[in-house]
């Protein structure tokens, strides 16, 4: 009996002493939990650091103001983002106004205009003045090119802007590098800036007389088929900056395109056994159909190579290891998933020639389409507009290339893709040995 209630003394006395302590280890604890959310918060915004934010509200603890103001104001907030990126408003950068511009002209005009019967017009009018150089006997002879700006030369025949282009990029590029509140200031002394700026004023003595006169009404403008006339008509008398728009397009057209067209060329020069199908393919439909609309649709393996090559190499994936749960861009890397393609590092030309042959699948192998196993030209309602164009203008510049010319890589150089940002360029060193092939096809 003595020995318990001793026992119970001491369970009472040790309650006793925890309960006047049981503040100070709640505080303890309560501090604990509370360093390590701290210290989550401070590593997970120093690992955001480098990444830009477009919708930031002040606050430390939580998101939810900016989420309710991207679900209320999104478009907007995008726009006001992409301008501060691009640097739209900045004198010079005008080709930035209305690609970023809610009035949607340029997307407007490439989905309705560009992409309506443009393929004998492209053949006749521009790649068959390109090529017209395979018949001079200077050519039968091996020679070496620079791909790259081979490559833009017969692109830039679309757009006279291919410097411009260039140089926006590059000026965009040494801004960012200043200090955000003297971007203002600095940009009128940047040289990169100041070029811009003529370029500018030269184009726009080009064209403001050209809009001018067809707005007086001057000319007829039934006979204009070009962008000037497109924007034209898609502005249907509301206002816009029509020089803005053309840069824009420019901008927009001559790189992306470019760079497929010469990562293709890579991709048959390492894989020359898939040439003669090609010059057999392309050879039957052409002698069988012309240059008719639906020519290009018939050349399902020349169609199927190109896809194959944005497969291989998309357009972004730079391997950027993010912290968890942080919103980001969609990774490209499933392009390359071996759950949806069968031997997915290796390019095979034929890839989805096979798919389109498989009941169900006819549409979802071309070039154009999209999907989420598939979104090299992005996918749903944002899809580039402008992919149809793109497409039909590489396939007829590859269908020249293939049928009149023999061609390699010279030195046995390997192509390598090289990062710039979040970009995947194609290989701007590599240069091709060509020559004009004696069975040359006259199309």
């Amino acid at each position: 009996m003595d020995s318990t209630r001793s026992a119970d003394t001491v369970t009472v006395s040790t309650l006793q002493s925890l309960g006047r302590y049981w503040p100070l280890v709640l505080s303890s604890l309560i501090t604990l939990v509370t360093s390590w959310l701290f210290s989550q918060a401070i590593a997970r915004s120093r690992a955001l650091a480098k990444f830009p934010i477009a919708n930031k509200v002040p606050g430390f603890w939580s998101a939810s103001k900016s989420k309710a103001k991207f679900r209320a104001q999104g478009n907007a907030l995008i726009e006001a983002a992409e301008k501060k990126e691009f640097f739209a408003g900045y004198p010079g950068f005008d080709g930035f106004i209305e690609g970023t511009g809610k009035n949607r002209f340029l997307h407007d005009a490439v989905r309705t205009k560009l992409t309506q019967n443009l393929v004998d017009k492209l053949h006749w009018y521009v790649f068959r003045p390109a090529f017209q150089d395979c018949t001079d006997p200077r050519n039968i002879a091996w020679h070496t090119l620079g791909l790259r700006q081979t490559v833009l030369d017969i692109v830039a025949r679309l757009s006279v802007l291919v410097n411009h282009t260039v140089n926006a990029a590059v000026a965009a590029k040494v801004l960012r590098t200043w200090p955000v509140v003297l971007r203002p200031l600095v940009h009128w002394f940047l040289p990169e800036c100041k070029q811009l700026r003529a370029e500018v004023a030269r184009a726009r003595k080009i064209l403001d007389p050209i809009i001018a006169k067809r707005r007086l009404g001057t000319g007829n403008n039934d006979d204009y088929n070009d962008a000037m006339q497109w924007m034209e008509e898609i502005a249907k008398g509301r206002p816009y900056n029509a020089l803005s728009a053309q840069l824009a397009l420019g901008f927009a057209a001559t790189h992306t395109t470019s760079d497929l067209l010469s990562q293709a060329l890579m991709d048959l020069c390492e894989h020359p056994e898939i040439i003669p199908a090609l010059r057999e393919e392309i050879s039957e439909v052409l002698s069988t159909y012309g240059w008719d609309k639906t020519s290009l649709y018939r050349m399902k393996l020349l169609d199927s190579c190109l896809k194959e090559t944005q497969r291989v190499k998309p357009v972004a994936s730079n391997g950027v290891v993010l912290p968890r749960d942080v919103p980001i861009a969609i990774s490209a890397s499933r392009l390359r998933d071996s759950d949806l393609y069968e031997n997915p590092d290796v390019w095979d030309g034929a890839r989805f020639l096979k798919l389109r042959q498989t009941p169900g699948n006819e549409n979802n192998g071309q070039l154009v389409s999209t999907s989420p196993e598939h979104y090299a030209f992005g996918h749903g309602k944002h899809a580039c507009p402008g992919r149809f164009f793109a497409a039909n203008e590489v396939k007829i510049a590859l269908a020249h290339i293939i049928m009149k010319y023999d061609f390699g890589l010279a030195n046995n150089h390997k192509p390598r893709t090289m990062s710039h940002g979040f970009e995947i360029i194609a290989d701007p060193t590599v240069a091709i040995r060509i020559r004009r092939r004696t069975e040359v096809v006259d199309f």
